[in-house]
C-alpha cells in the first residue's frame, strides 16, 4: 500500500507538509466527522495541496488543490477533542468561477499546530485557559498516597459494594477536592498524612470520586509514562496468549510502589465487579472509569484519544484475571484458562480484537504496521 505522501508530486518546493484532520460537520443530522489528509503548503502562492488517506487503495490518488486566503485560530480549549483546531479560509478554483469556503483542520499535537498556524499566517492567542484541577493538584505516589487509596477502599468495601453506579456517579466537586487536598496538605508531615482519616459517614460518591481524582492527578500515572507505549502495543497483539503473556511481563516491570498500588486497586475492582448485578459495574464499566486515569500518555495529543479503548481494555483484562496477572510466574495452564475464559464469555471478557479492528487506520499511522506478522 502506498502512503499518501507517495502519491504527491515532488516537483514543487513546499514550505510545510504533514498530516491534518479535516473536520466536516453535517448540519442536517448534527454529526461531525474527521478525515485524515496528507497536506502540503507552498507559502509564496498560498497553495494547499491535500490527499485523503485511505487504508486500502493502491491506485494513484489525485491531490486536491486550494488557495488559502487567511487562517483563523479556534479559541484555546482544554477538551482533548477540541484542541489544536484552526480554520483556513480558502478559494476553490472552478471551471468558470471560484468558490469561497472555510475548511476546519485539527493538528495532532501542539508543535504541529503552531507550525501550520505560523506558515498560513494565523496568530495564536497567547492567553491560556484557566488551570484545570489536574495542573493545580499533582500528587506523588508515596506511602501516604497508597495509604489514602487503602482508606478509601476500606470504607467503600464496608459500606458500598452494592451501591448502584459505584465509581460512575460523581460526587460534589468541592467536597471531593476538600477530601483530597485535606489528606495531601503540603504542610502536613508524612506521619500526619498517615493519621488523616477518611470519614465513615462521608458520601460514597465523594470517596469514590476522590480516589479517582488522586489517581488522575498523580505526576506519574500508575502504569508509568515509560511503559505506556509498550502497554498499548501489547494490547494490539492479535494472538490472545501472546497478548496476555506480554501484559503480564510488563506489569512485573512496574516500580514497586506502582506495582503495589495496581495490585491493591485491581483486587478491589475485582470485588466491585463481583457485585455487578446490584451495582451495575462490570469489568467493562470499571475499565472505562479507570483506564484513562491510570494508563495515560505523557503528552496528550489528538491521536492519543484513539488509544482510550485499549487503555480501558487493558484494565478490564487485569480486573477479570487479577489473581493470575499478578503471579510471579505465569504458567501455560494459566494462559490457556484466560484465553478460554474470554472465548467462552465475550460479554464479560476483553475483546481487544474488535477494538483493534475499529482503530486500524489510526494504529497504522501512529505506530506503523506493528500488528502484522
Amino acid at each position: 500500500m502506498l502512503r499518501p505522501e507517495e502519491h504527491l508530486l515532488k516537483n514543487q518546493e513546499f514550505d510545510r507538509e504533514g498530516y491534518l484532520f479535516l473536520i466536516e460537520r453535517n448540519k442536517i443530522i448534527g454529526t461531525t466527522a474527521a478525515t485524515k489528509h496528507y497536506c502540503q503548503y507552498r507559502k509564496d502562492i498560498n497553495l494547499l495541496r491535500m490527499i485523503t488517506f485511505t487504508q486500502t487503495s493502491t491506485k494513484q490518488l489525485t491531490p486536491y488543490d486550494v488557495f488559502v486566503r487567511h487562517c483563523v485560530v479556534h479559541p484555546a480549549d482544554e477538551k482533548l477533542d477540541k484542541r489544536f483546531m484552526f480554520d483556513l479560509h480558502i478559494i476553490e478554483k472552478g471551471g468558470s468561477s471560484d468558490k469561497m469556503s472555510i475548511f476546519t483542520f485539527q493538528a495532532t499535537n501542539e508543535e504541529d499546530f503552531e507550525g501550520w498556524i505560523s506558515i498560513t499566517g494565523g496568530q495564536i492567542n497567547v492567553s491560556k485557559p484557566e488551570l484545570s484541577l489536574k495542573t493545580e493538584m499533582q500528587n506523588e505516589l508515596d506511602d501516604s498516597g497508597i495509604d489514602f487509596v487503602k482508606k478509601c477502599i476500606q470504607v467503600i468495601e464496608r459500606r458500598g459494594l452494592d451501591e448502584q453506579g459505584l465509581y460512575r456517579i460523581v460526587g460534589m466537586q468541592s467536597k471531593v477536592n476538600s477530601l483530597v487536598a485535606g489528606h495531601f496538605d503540603v504542610h502536613k508531615t508524612l506521619a500526619q498524612r498517615l493519621e488523616t482519616p477518611v470519614e465513615e459517614d462521608m458520601e460514597l460518591k465523594t470517596i469514590c470520586s476522590a480516589l479517582k481524582l488522586f489517581l488522575r492527578t498523580l505526576k506519574e500515572p500508575v502504569f508509568t509514562f515509560k511503559l505506556h507505549n509498550r502497554f498499548i502495543e501489547a494490547a494490539m497483539i492479535d494472538d490472545k496468549a501472546e497478548r496476555i503473556r506480554t501484559l503480564h511481563s510488563l506489569i512485573k516491570e512496574l516500580p514497586k510502589q506502582n506495582y503495589d498500588l495496581l495490585y491493591i486497586l485491581m483486587t478491589h475492582l475485582y470485588k466491585v465487579s463481583q457485585h455487578n448485578e446490584k451495582n451495575l459495574m462490570t469489568p467493562v464499566n470499571l475499565g472505562v472509569c479507570f483506564g484513562p486515569s491510570i494508563l495515560r500518555p505523557e503528552f496528550e495529543t489528538v491521536s492519543s484519544i484513539y488509544d482510550i479503548k485499549f487503555r480501558n481494555a487493558i484494565v478490564e483484562l487485569i480486573i477479570i484475571h487479577y489473581e493470575k496477572m499478578f503471579k510471579t510466574k505465569l504458567e501455560q495452564q494459566d494462559i490457556d484458562e484466560m484465553v478460554g475464559s474470554s472465548e467462552q464469555d465475550q460479554s464479560s471478557g476483553v475483546n481487544l480484537t474488535n477494538s483493534l479492528s475499529s482503530l486500524v487506520v489510526i494504529i497504522y499511522f501512529k505506530y506503523g504496521n506493528k500488528t502484522q506478522k
